[in-house]
């Protein structure tokens, strides 16, 4: 694809789940919600130990949204967002840290 020249916008989302959760089942519920903007999606981190429950894990995600024929509306992103945050919750328990 030819690069946008719109400018896009990323969001990085740190949440904890069961650490028994794999990252595709992330990659996965994330982009079933992220709608036609997202388009693109990165584990920045994985954490487990000190300040992160027993059986549980900490994922940091980066999400890259953007349209190639404009520039995306603040409240176009913040309502993605918040249906890929809804998601979570719902497949994982997903819980923001």
């Amino acid at each position: 694809k030819p690069t946008s020249v719109f400018p896009g916008s990323k969001r990085d989302l740190s949440f904890t789940v069961g650490a028994d959760v794999l990252y595709a089942q992330i990659e996965e519920a994330v982009r079933s919600r992220g709608g036609a903007e997202l388009q693109q999606l990165e584990l920045v981190d994985k954490f487990t130990g000190a300040g992160v429950a027993p059986g549980k894990q900490s994922l940091t995600i980066r999400l890259h949204f953007g349209l190639g024929e404009r520039t995306l509306k603040d409240a176009e992103v913040v309502s993605a967002v918040e249906r890929v945050l809804e998601e979570l919750s719902r497949r994982f328990g997903a819980a923001l840290r």
